[in-house]
């Protein structure tokens, strides 16, 4: 058992995720642990925003908003949105959320990922972790890119003493 935590020292895994830090046209606005997003201000409104991975545009989407996920986060917003649940070390999930056409989906890219918004029919904000940074108008560019690694400890799927489960 680890000291003063009362859970079984193995087997426990542990990781390492990497952070996303965000900018805005150059100007560093935050670090993410789990995820960064634009997503249109008032809800049911869409936008349109294109992703681009390093100088390589991938798509554009006209949707309520776009989010960018860490292997670390992967499995909250971004896999509710229908994305996938990434595993450590494999890149970042690029997820449009609500999209307006059915082709639109997501994709696992390296990064540097640039969100850009196109068009929009009402205020677009940027959100790091869930906390609003700014209101981002057309023609700014966002970038997400993978930034500084901390460890993550997973605990065993029984360690919980409130007779939920969770994930291993």
């Amino acid at each position: 058992y680890e000291i003063g935590l009362g859970i079984p020292a193995e087997p426990l895994f542990r990781s390492e995720s990497s952070l996303l830090s965000v900018s805005v046209d150059g100007e560093a606005v935050g670090t993410a642990a789990l995820d960064a997003g634009l997503v249109t201000s008032e809800p049911a409104r869409i936008s349109e925003y294109s992703v681009a991975d390093g100088d390589r545009h991938v798509e554009t989407v006209r949707s309520d908003g776009i989010v960018v996920s860490t292997p670390l986060g992967s499995d909250g917003y971004g896999r509710a949105a229908g994305g996938p649940v990434l595993a450590p070390d494999t890149g970042v999930a690029v997820t449009p959320i609500a999209p307006f056409a059915t082709g639109a989906g997501p994709a696992v890219l390296n990064g540097p990922v640039h969100l850009r918004v196109e068009r929009d029919e009402g205020g677009v904000s940027l959100l790091v972790d869930d906390e609003v940074r700014r209101e981002v108008p057309p023609a700014t560019r966002v970038t997400c890119v993978p930034a500084d690694r901390v460890r993550v400890l997973h605990l065993p799927a029984d360690t919980r003493d409130d007779g939920a489960t969770t994930r291993g």
